[in-house]
């Protein structure tokens, strides 16, 4: 039986290039000839991350440092305060919060191609429409722009989540 859904053929590539006697070609049969039900339970956490609002604000809890440590950070970021700081300001410190690195996701490289800079896009490519779905769900009345953005050689592949509405207006005390 033929299943109609098919990969990308950017992210067909990647497959095939990692795995050359793979003879797969629906997501579905990817599934089956290289995935693993262990291996697939942290996968959740990646394509469906914890969310949450901190003073008006929406992070994407991706690396697990918690509600309570993103807490911290910020009232360390407010206490450092300084003098000239505005809404400007306190959007970019939200938004450092929400970029996150594809390289930086795994410790595990099972060869160049996982750190290639196609691999990221394919990954990255997968992570936009979840990650949307998952803020409109979380806080239906905001509106969020999630987007790869482009490649730099420093940091590689990367994925930023912006809130667009309402405006984000810093706390007592930035």
């Amino acid at each position: 039986m033929e299943c109609a859904l098919r990969f990308p053929e950017e992210q067909l590539a990647v497959l095939r290039a990692a795995h050359p006697d793979g003879e797969a070609e629906s997501p579905a049969d990817w599934l089956a000839e290289i995935g693993g039900t262990v291996e697939a339970i942290p996968y959740r956490w990646l394509y469906w991350p914890e969310v949450f609002e901190l003073s008006g604000a929406v992070f994407v809890d991706l690396y697990g440092a918690g509600e309570a440590e993103i807490a911290r950070r910020l009232a360390a970021a407010v206490a450092a305060g300084g003098p000239g700081r505005g809404s400007q300001e306190w959007t970019e410190l939200v938004d450092g919060f929400n970029f996150f690195e594809i390289s930086q996701l795994f410790r595990q490289w099972r060869g160049p191609l996982d750190a290639s800079e196609e691999a990221g896009l394919a990954l990255a490519g997968l992570l936009v429409e979840p990650w949307r779905g998952r803020l409109r769900a979380a806080f239906p009345g905001r509106e969020f722009g999630v987007r790869i953005s482009p490649p730099q050689p420093e940091l590689g592949v990367c994925v930023e989540v912006t809130q667009s509405a309402p405006d984000l207006h810093p706390p007592a005390g930035w």
